[in-house]
């Protein structure tokens, strides 16, 4: 019996000696656990708002293409106004941004009938002369843009992304 007991008397003393450090450890981790998270979470959540930004400027984009299409394919057949056509593109978008900061255009686009390169910069764009549907001929080609600056419609507007545009843009002939 002695022997049990004095076994057992050491082993307690060793888990106390042992639970000791282990406890000191787990302060000290504790306070490292604090530091780690207050330098990750940060990077973490700019990280997950930059995916929130990208996704709604994609979104923005993509309606923006589907808008412009919708209308193109309505300013295609006869009979068509210019002015039916933006009401169109505003009409789809009406839904997703304030369509106050959206500039549209419908241009002639016949200059690049032979296969020329297309616009690139807006003073390219709004160089090509308007258009009125009504009076376009059988075949003509045609364009109808629809652009947004970014931080117009930006969940949170970035100095960095000034002067950055979002657009739809389609060309298509007239039927």
């Amino acid at each position: 019996m002695s022997y049990s007991l004095s076994r057992r008397a050491t082993s307690l003393a060793f888990t106390e000696r042992a639970r000791s450090p282990r406890r000191f450890a787990s302060r000290t981790r504790a306070g490292a656990t604090t530091i780690e998270l207050a330098l990750v979470l940060p990077i973490y959540l700019l990280f997950v708002f930059v995916l929130f930004q990208i996704g709604h400027a994609l979104m923005i984009s993509n309606m923006m293409n589907a808008a412009v299409r919708n209308a193109a394919g309505l300013g295609a057949t006869e009979g068509v106004t210019s002015q039916q056509v933006e009401d169109r593109v505003l009409q789809t978008l009406n839904s997703t941004l304030d369509t106050d900061q959206v500039t549209l255009m419908v241009k002639n686009a016949a200059a690049y009938d032979t296969g020329a390169g297309l616009p690139e910069t807006e003073a390219e764009y709004a160089a090509l002369p308007d258009l009125e549907l009504v009076d376009a001929v059988e075949r003509q080609f045609f364009l109808v843009r629809a652009s947004v600056e970014y931080n117009d419609v930006a969940l949170l507007s970035l100095p960095f992304m000034d002067g950055v545009q979002l657009t739809g843009v389609i060309y298509i002939r007239h039927e």
